[in-house]
């Protein structure tokens, strides 16, 4: 979650400074902006709460591409595209390995539609769509990476408990 939250403030800062700096206008588009961004703070924490039930956190995940997606279009420096990283790397986790990785295709497709048919963005940031498109991927390789060994140690720790019985009877037995 720590990771997440980092990630979330270092791609609004480069925005934030571009407003204070006078080198983006502050408007109306800065309020949605503000708002998508906040909105993906909110999802996040949902999403992150372990205690939840699963449907919400997917909700939630859900949310976060979205909030994600119209930040991307409306900024003006383009790092929101951090913030779909994000949201790749929860995916296997909430959704499961096949429903997640067809989300980040998803997801990685609505980046690049945004990115070609914004009036900020234009064809010259599509580029970097892609770059984040590995970012998501990596993202998504690494939590895929940590379900699958926590599985592991589960299945490790079932079969330990079985041999810890079956040793016992054994030992019983032999006496």
């Amino acid at each position: 979650m720590g990771a997440g939250v980092v990630i979330w403030v270092v791609s609004g800062l480069p925005q934030v400074a571009a407003w204070v700096s006078g080198r983006a206008a502050f408007d109306r588009r800065s309020l949605v902006w503000i708002a998508s961004y906040a909105a993906f703070a909110i999802a996040f924490r949902i999403a992150s709460t372990p205690g939840r039930p699963v449907a919400r956190r997917a909700a939630a995940l859900v949310v976060q591409s979205g909030a994600a997606l119209v930040a991307r279009a409306l900024g003006d420096t383009g790092f929101e595209g951090a913030l779909l990283c994000v949201v790749a790397g929860e995916a296997p986790l909430l959704m499961g390995e096949k429903t997640g990785l067809r989300w980040l295709v998803a997801q990685v497709a609505a980046m690049a539609t945004v990115d070609l048919v914004s009036a900020v963005h234009g064809r010259a940031k599509f580029f970097s769509a892609l770059a984040y498109a590995g970012f998501q991927l990596f993202a998504f390789g690494a939590s895929r990476l940590a379900v699958r060994e926590a599985q592991g140690r589960a299945e490790l720790a079932r079969v330990h408990a079985e041999l810890l019985a079956t040793r016992e009877l054994f030992a019983d037995s032999t006496r």
